[in-house]
């Protein structure tokens, strides 16, 4: 393990890297006090930067890459990388950070929860409000989704905005195998999820709050995503439909997506839907601001 310490900076830049030649050492720990510019490819690279603003690149798996209050890019390209925001300042973040994750299994967090996934650091996070930007997640680009199985903990926006990208990000099973899920933790007033799968895409109700699915006759989960999925059980072509369920403690929006140019029967769960889980909010419907955006293809909480 190498450790590349520029933490005793208190301005300028620390540059490590460029995209033509990446440090591809595996097991890097870098720290910076100041703004960071690094581009890396190896694997398990541990990243503190610092509170002015980082542009960090990592493309190598199992990252972890922690990042303070300024108007950060991080590009994360590899699968399993933890990426946190805030851990580095306390207070108010007034400013956006851009985090383009499309590798699977990542865990991306804003840093209201984020305690437990902080190495080798002093949190003092717990009560940091996002009060201005507009944040985004997504897969590299505004059009592109995350990863697959990626999770994201959202943190308290007051002012501000936290937008998750799921275009494309599908379930790649269907309800028998294994299902490829979005897991949401802390949801809540100003979260944006963009679906944009097909070029029409709608609620199986008149709204997307009166649009939970009755699944008291399912015994297990697949059994509930086939029943959210077929809640119109013949899909028109280019068009995608979205409602939700309650199980246990959380909720789970379903998108049933038909891609193809022409009507088809949507029977249950297909490899080319969307499942996101909501973790720890049971009743959708009791966010009283909650809408589904047909002209930006938008789920607003």
């Amino acid at each position: 393990m190498r450790t590349i310490d520029g933490s005793p900076m208190t301005g300028g830049t620390l540059s490590l890297g460029t995209a033509a030649a990446p440090l591809a050492q595996n097991g890097l720990t870098i720290k910076a006090g100041a703004s960071l510019v690094l581009n890396a490819s190896g694997n398990g690279d541990t990243v503190f930067g610092g509170n002015a603003g980082d542009t960090i690149m990592a493309s190598g798996d199992g990252a972890h890459i922690e990042v303070g209050s300024g108007a950060n890019v991080v590009t994360a390209d590899g699968a399993s990388d933890i990426i946190v925001v805030g851990l580095l300042t306390s207070g108010t973040i007034s400013k956006a950070t851009v985090i383009h994750a499309g590798g699977a299994g990542n865990t991306i967090a804003f840093a209201t929860q984020a305690t437990a996934l902080a190495v080798g650091s002093t949190i003092e996070g717990t009560s940091i409000v996002f009060a201005g930007g507009a944040s985004e997640v997504d897969g590299g680009s505004p059009s592109v989704g995350i990863g697959a199985n990626d999770t994201i903990q959202f943190g308290n926006i007051t002012g501000g905005s936290e937008t998750v990208v799921l275009t494309g990000t599908v379930t790649g099973a269907t309800s028998a195998g294994k299902v490829a899920l979005t897991t949401l933790s802390n949801v809540g007033a100003n979260d944006i999820l963009v679906f944009n799968n097909t070029s029409t895409e709608t609620t199986s109700g008149l709204t997307f709050a009166v649009s939970e699915v009755n699944i008291t006759a399912a015994a297990n989960l697949a059994a509930a995503y086939n029943l959210a999925a077929s809640a119109m059980s013949t899909l028109p072509g280019q068009t995608a439909v979205l409602d939700w369920f309650r199980w246990g403690s959380d909720s789970y929006i379903v998108e049933a997506v038909n891609a193809s140019p022409s009507a088809a029967s949507h029977a249950g769960l297909g490899t080319g839907d969307v499942v996101v889980h909501v973790s720890g909010l049971s009743d959708l419907s009791t966010l009283s601001g909650i809408a589904f955006n047909t002209a930006t293809h938008s789920l607003v909480f």
